[in-house]
Formats: C-alpha cells, structure tokens, sequence
C-alpha cells in the first residue's frame, strides 16, 4: 500500500491547476498517439490514466481478458505477480518522476516485461509500454499499451526505456539505480549471495568467510528456499536462484 500511495503521491504532484499549465516538454505528440480504430487490428490492450480528473480507463476490447481490470488503476496494478508488485509501482513512480523532471527533454517511453493475471489463475507473460498521451505539449494523461506474448513460465522481469523508438541506456540504467529493491536475505545471507554470483564454490566461500563447509551449504539452503518462496518458483540450486534475482533487479 505504501508504495502504491507514493505513486498517487507522484501523479498528484503533478496534476497542475490548469493556470498554471502542465509541465512542457516539447515531445512530439504524434509519436505517443494511437488511434483508437488501430487497436482491434493490432490486438492491443490500452489503457488511459487521466491526470488530471484521476480516471483510469481501458480503451480497448479485452480480448477475451476478463480478469484484468477495466476502469480501477489499483487493481489494474495487482494483477502484476506479487513478488514484482512492489518493485514495478516503484519503477512507475520513478519512470514518472524522471520524466517530468525539467532535464527530461525528449519523450520517454518505458517498456516493461513482466507477468500479469489477465485470466483468474493464470499469468501471462507481457510487454506493457507506458508513456505520455500528449495534448499541446501537455501532460493529461498516461498512455499504458499491453502486449501479452505467452502464458508466464517464470522469465525474469526486465525493462528498457525508449527515446526517439531507441534504446536509452543511460536513462535506463538512472531509473534502475533509483528503483527500490525490497531486501529478502539477512545480511550474512547476502554476503553468501555475493559470492554465489561471482561464481565461487562453497570451499571457497568457506574458505573466504572462515566457515565451515557444512555451515555454507546450510546457507544455500536457506537462500534458496527464500528466493524459491519469494518467486514462487522452484529453483533447482542456489545459483539457479541468484540468478534469477540478479536478473530481475540488478542487471
């Protein structure tokens, strides 16, 4: 709740009096409009968020997508797999931030891949574009664009932002540093995750840590278990699991 209402936060912060005006970014807004006619062509889901009036509506057919939710911004978000809840509001909030910001000259646009339930019991794995509607160099609403690609089996979140239709890799990289990780691991269980992704062996980690062997393999254990629970995926070792969580939050 508490980072859902940080991003409330965030859109009211720049839900500007209409004396005042929205920011002016100088974005091309041919390039973020999509006509509404193209959507059943393309098959894609398309949601608005109106900033101004706090409305969040699917402009789209549902595509036999029923669990999705159509018209409630809150819910639309909790349909994301719970493990990458937080994480993903928390990218939303500062993707906003950065975008609005004064240095933010040129249209971002964020592209994320992730699960989300679009029918009851069942993930699906999409790429969900987010970027400003743009009216008269203004920012009324956001543009949230779903593809769903295939039925979820356990792919790692990634996301990219996008200038000009190119990739921007330094933007990318700023929002990922400013992206908030919820820890899983107790400390010592994080310097046993270190050197899990550098790719040494438990005698070595032993080794290094001045352990026992049999107190570092206990370590694996627990490690793997709590990333295991946390994704909910069964991950065959620990460095399966380090893995896994490297590329969801850190590469």
């Amino acid at each position: 709740m508490e980072v859902y209402n940080k991003l409330l936060n965030t859109l009211d912060h720049f839900n500007y009096d209409r004396t005042n005006g929205y920011p002016t970014l100088g974005f091309n807004t041919r390039a973020s409009h999509i006509d509404e006619r193209h959507y059943s062509i393309l098959n894609l889901l398309i949601w608005k968020y109106d900033l101004e009036n706090k409305k969040f509506a699917q402009k789209s057919q549902d595509y036999g997508f029923h669990s999705i939710s159509k018209h409630n911004f809150k819910n639309f978000l909790h349909a994301i797999k719970p493990c990458f809840y937080e994480y993903v509001v928390d990218l939303f909030n500062t993707y906003i931030e950065i975008c609005l910001s004064a240095k933010a000259r040129q249209q971002p646009t964020l592209q994320i891949f992730l699960p989300m339930m679009l029918n009851s019991g069942s993930y699906h794995y999409v790429s969900l574009y987010v970027s400003p509607d743009l009216y008269s160099n203004r920012f009324p609403e956001l543009l949230l664009v779903m593809i769903p690609l295939k039925a979820y089996q356990n792919e790692p979140l990634g996301f990219n932002v996008f200038v000009k239709n190119k990739k921007d890799a330094q933007l990318t990289n700023k929002i990922k540093a400013n992206v908030n990780v919820t820890p899983i691991l107790t400390k010592r269980q994080q310097i046993i995750f270190s050197l899990v992704s550098q790719g040494y062996s438990s005698k070595t980690i032993a080794e290094i840590t001045q352990k026992s062997q049999d107190s570092v393999l206990k370590l694996f254990g627990r490690i793997n278990t709590k990333l295991s629970e946390f994704f909910d995926i069964p991950f065959a070792s620990v460095s399966d699991a380090t893995h896994f969580y490297r590329k969801c939050f850190i590469e």
